[in-house]
């Protein structure tokens, strides 16, 4: 399990763990950082992904969640 503080990106976050994900803008727009979620409920902030795609996908340079959220990284 990896915390994101609440002044801190999930992107950030997961780089300081040691996982390794690609990004380019870092603020919601390009989608380079796109990973998948396996469950928990994120507030989306990106101007990328699809209503659809919201459901299964986030932007982890700008997301945030009410909980824990489970990654397909």
């Amino acid at each position: 399990m990896v915390p994101v503080a609440a002044d801190t990106s999930a992107l950030a976050a997961l780089r300081a763990a040691g996982v390794l994900l690609m990004a380019s803008c870092e603020n919601g727009v390009c989608g380079t950082c796109e990973c998948g979620i396996l469950e928990g409920q994120p507030i989306h902030r990106d101007a990328v992904l699809s209503k659809d795609a919201r459901t299964h996908r986030f932007i982890p340079c700008v997301l945030r969640a009410t909980g824990v959220l489970r990654l397909d990284l």
